[in-house]
């Protein structure tokens, strides 16, 4: 799930979901234990799949999301009037021919998509995650040196 929808709320999460037509995946209430950490949230919190787009598939992310919005749109404006909705499509690098992570890499979004956000009142985030192999590990080195 690369791309998801989070909105964090001072409380009432789980009473908004029985609202909504649309169904998170994870519901968190101000209060409840993160994990095994024992600490505990200090707000509430719901997570939506938007796009099962795998992380070098960011273009199909971006159209998955404006469907998701196009879709869901009473139920997203109702989130993001509650609390802080956030778009946030994960993602990792882009490698050249030769194996190396791309020094510059840039990603465009396409307008449909900024408007919609924009017009439901959603943020939109872009989170890099670095690959976890040795191997890119390597190449990582490599690329900063």
């Amino acid at each position: 799930m690369p791309c998801i929808l989070g909105v964090q709320l001072p409380e009432g999460a789980r009473a908004l979901a029985d609202r909504l037509s649309v169904q998170p995946y994870r519901v968190s209430e101000r209060g409840d234990p993160v994990g095994r950490t024992g600490r505990v949230y200090d707000y509430a919190y719901l997570s939506f799949d938007v796009s099962d787009a795998d992380f070098d598939q960011l273009p199909q992310q971006f159209a998955d999301a404006a469907a998701f919005l196009r879709a869901h749109e009473a139920d997203v404006r109702a989130l993001a009037e509650a609390g802080e909705a956030v778009l946030d499509f994960g993602h990792e690098p882009r490698t050249t021919s030769s194996g190396y992570v791309a020094v510059v890499q840039s990603n465009r979004l396409p307008r449909d998509l900024v408007r919609l956000a924009a017009a439901l009142d959603v943020t939109i985030e872009l989170t890099l995650y670095l690959p976890g192999d040795e191997d890119s590990a390597v190449a990582l080195e490599r690329c900063a040196a």
